[in-house]
């Protein structure tokens, strides 16, 4: 390498002496022409008798001189410096080519019958190399374009410098800088008189006009990539007390709503709030579809960014460590245990970068790998099994019709959520007393540290009338906003009620379970993942005996495989469930009617795991055998009541059936009444008023479709899971609550007959039947007139209200 350079050398100073010697060789001969037309001029004036100054017959001297100043010197060693640089550049280029010389031989070697083909497979093989380098030159160096450009600037001035010496008799150093206005200037050979340096200045010229257009094409490209770079996000996030997001699935949009409406109120005070989204995915596509969904309209600022949230510099770069809370996402398009294994991941790289400021909410696809998580993360991480909890959604749902739309209410930062918080002025009262000071809040429990472990937090839902409040307590409510209630200064309402019908209501209670003792017949429709711990959770809420019908389009030989997966046996230790498999398609009707659907008490239309990636077609198929359940029973009710008529009721009721196809009448439709204590039916259309049917829903968008079927019942999977996710983010102390009111065990939320409570007809306050309420232990949320929307923490609870059949109480109860 040494060698190598000593010989660049040497070639730069040979090019040198070149130059110089071409440089002598010009000037020597102006010199001469000059010499020789001076010699003819001093005869001539010699022959006229005039005598010239002394100073004009020694003026060739210093015209030598500016020939051979200074400036043309270090020109000339610019010159040799640039040759060098070339030189040892292209050496580069061979080294690097002779590296290929397997390659080209066996071009040779292809090609050596063929001299022809021979030279041209070396031409090409050249043009390829060539052509490599100069891609690999661009992409690599930064700086490939500007140096590019002004080698080639001064690769111009040079030739045009020299090129004017040619043609006129004048210094380097002013030819180069005649040749450099030409360049920039396209209107300066317009003063030339002389052919030659008009030629030249017009090359100059239009060389000038090529390298600014590649200026302003260069400087274009700059200024566009620096605009692409800042839309595509390369610049760090700098925020601190941010939520921050890692990943994107179908459940971002609709958790980005949730936190954006939770951080309502501190836009209205002025504050900034962000969230900051990071994940695998075109950070275009993601600011597009945030925009779509009106987020933005609440006032928080989103900030995406395309990265690997398993990459330690990608989480420094939307500054996770100042993150208030961190939500990890499932990935989609990948198993349940690979995605767990990737949040898995997630989290080991926070707990490496060590965030402490806030803790860390992971959506877990699988409950298996749920511990793992808390193993890494400690006591930083909080965890949601999105499964797990619309599986049981689901089963509450389905056994408490009109429970669906109540748990959407309490779930989220629309309406009504759970809060906590410390009141001075409520230390030393019973719990009983506490609960009748909200007047725009229901206290639903209690929280407190754990004296054994400051860290861990003890949360007591529903606790007896007794418990006194201490200091450090916390009340847990439901209200509309952390800052829309404060206790009172006294007692809203008596307890205990002056009047309390116990026995009645006694007598109600023992009607309700003695009903809810029956044996059932289920059925659901398709097949999840956790399927076995739905079954788990259907087990221990139904009487014994029932029937449990699972029909599925996944083949009979290869369910117990599924269920048993992962060593689960769920399955295998139900003690109240007898399962009944039974193989076909939920979307063709005959498989349907074969099912005899009418005979259910329940049904669980559940979105299938096969098209558990493709929101729309899941719910499209849920929806067709919705409504192929709905026309089948409707169809068979019809054939029940012509079978149960007399020959004359029938020829009358086929005479108006044909009436109102031709239009001449329309005949009312006989409505059969609903049997007390039967579960009230989840769609309403059509007098179909005897099974409770819910079905589950992932894309929000088929809200509006549901709604034109008149399906009340409905599980929105994505958005509850989504709206569970931003509850726990903003208050890690929520999960306790939710686990333990989506769970058999515990305290529930109940949505029941106001009769169990009160004698009806009758008018009271909502503080009134509050107090008959926690007569039995419970804790009213709110209340369901007939056909109307749920109300929960209503508002004026002092005004009066005519209770009457048909009212439903919603109240938080073990049992």
């Amino acid at each position: 390498m040494r060698g190598s350079g000593v010989g660049m050398f040497i070639l730069g100073c040979l090019f040198t002496c070149t130059a110089g010697f071409l440089m002598h060789v010009r000037i020597s001969s102006d010199l001469k022409q000059m010499t020789v037309m001076k010699e003819l001029m001093e005869a001539k004036l010699m022959q006229m008798d005039i005598e010239l100054p002394k100073e004009m017959l020694t003026e060739t001297q210093p015209m030598m001189d500016e020939l051979l100043d200074p400036e043309t010197i270090m020109f000339l060693l610019a010159i040799g410096l640039l040759f060098f640089l070339c030189a040892r550049f292209a050496h580069k280029e061979y080294s690097l080519l002779r590296r290929t010389r397997m390659g080209m031989e066996e071009a040779q070697l292809e090609a050596e019958s063929d001299a022809t083909a021979h030279k041209g497979s070396m031409k090409q093989l050249a043009r390829h190399f060539i052509m490599y380098r100069l891609d690999y030159y661009f992409s690599a160096s930064a700086y490939s374009k500007p140096l590019t450009l002004f080698v080639l600037t001064l690769g111009l001035i040079i030739v045009g410098g020299f090129a004017r010496t040619m043609v006129r008799t004048e210094s380097i150093g002013s030819a180069m800088w005649h040749s450099w206005g030409f360049i920039a200037d396209s209107g300066a050979h317009a003063d030339e008189t002389e052919v030659g340096p008009r030629i030249v200045g017009l090359l100059c010229t239009i060389g000038g006009m090529l390298v600014f257009a590649l200026v302003i094409g260069l400087v274009s490209d700059a200024i566009s990539e620096k605009f692409d770079s800042l839309k595509r996000g390369k610049a760090k996030v700098i925020e601190t007390d941010h939520t921050l997001i890692l990943g994107w699935s179908d459940k971002t949009l609709p958790l980005i709503r949730e936190i954006a409406v939770a951080n309502e109120s501190l836009v209205k005070e002025g504050k900034t709030c962000v969230i900051v989204v990071l994940a695998e995915v075109d950070k275009e596509m993601m600011e597009s579809e945030i925009k779509e969904s009106h987020i933005l309209d609440l006032g928080s600022m989103v900030v995406c960014r395309t990265g690997n949230p398993t990459v330690l510099h990608d989480l420094q770069h939307v500054s996770a460590k100042t993150a208030r809370s961190v939500i990890v996402l499932s990935s989609v398009g990948m198993s349940a245990d690979e995605s767990d294994a990737k949040s898995l991941r997630v989290v080991l790289c926070l707990v490496g970068l060590q965030y402490t400021r806030g803790h860390i909410t992971v959506e877990v696809a699988d409950v298996d790998n749920k511990e793992l998580v808390h193993i890494i993360g400690k006591d930083s991480v909080e965890t949601v099994v999105a499964h797990d909890f619309i599986g049981r959604l689901i089963v509450q749902s389905s056994r408490q019709p009109g429970l669906a739309p109540i748990l959407e209410r309490v779930l989220g930062f629309e309406g009504c959520e759970f809060y906590m918080e410390e009141w001075a002025e409520l230390v030393g009262l019973k719990f009983s007393e506490a609960l009748f000071h909200f007047n725009d809040a229901v206290p639903v429990g209690i929280a407190y540290h754990d004296p054994s472990d400051p860290n861990k937090k003890i949360t007591k839902l529903n606790p007896p009338d007794d418990l006194v409040i201490k200091e450090g307590m916390e009340i847990i409510v439901l209200a509309e906003d952390d800052d829309s209630y404060s206790p009172s200064d006294s007692l809203l309402a008596v307890y205990p009620p002056p009047r309390s019908p116990r026995k009645k209501n006694k007598l109600h209670l023992q009607n309700r379970v003695v009903a809810k003792k029956k044996k059932e017949k289920v059925l659901f429709i398709g097949w999840r993942r956790d399927l076995g711990d739905m079954l788990h959770e259907l087990d221990e809420v139904v009487a014994e005996g029932s029937e449990l019908y699972i029909f599925s389009t996944v083949p009979l030989s290869a369910r117990e495989e599924k269920l048993s997966a992962n060593g689960r046996d769920a399955h295998l230790k139900l003690k109240n469930l007898t399962l009944i498999h039974v193989c076909g398609n939920p979307v063709v009707r005959r498989s349907l009617e074969k099912l005899d659907v009418h005979t259910f008490d329940s049904v669980f239309i559940l979105a299938d795991e096969e098209f558990e990636s493709d929101m729309e077609a899941a719910d499209g198929r849920s929806l067709t055998s919705l409504l192929l359940i709905r026309d089948i029973r409707k169809r068979r009710r019809h054939e029940l009541e012509l079978a149960q008529m007399s020959p004359r009721t029938k020829k009358k009721k086929k005479n108006g059936a044909k009436d109102k196809e031709n239009g001449l009448g329309t005949p009312q439709t006989p409505v059969t009444p609903m049997v007390p204590g039967t579960p009230r039916a989840v769609f309403e259309m059509d007098g179909d008023t005897d099974v409770s049917v819910v079905s589950e829903v992932m894309d929000p968008r088929t809200r509006s479709l549901i709604s034109l079927a008149k399906v009340s019942d409905y599980v929105m999977s994505n958005e509850m899971v989504s709206a569970a996710l931003a509850m726990v983010a903003e208050c890690r102390d929520v999960n306790a609550i939710l686990k333990e009111l989506l769970s058999s065990d515990g305290n529930e939320i109940y949505v029941r007959a106001i009769e169990e409570y009160i004698p009806v007809p009758q008018t009271l306050s909502y503080w009134e039947l509050m107090a008959e309420v926690r007569t039995h232990q419970s804790i009213l949320l709110g209340y369901r007139s007939q056909d109307e929307e749920p109300q929960l923490n209503p508002e004026n609870k002092a005004e009066p209200i005519h209770w009457q059949k048909g009212d439903k109480v919603v109240l938080l109860a073990e049992d």
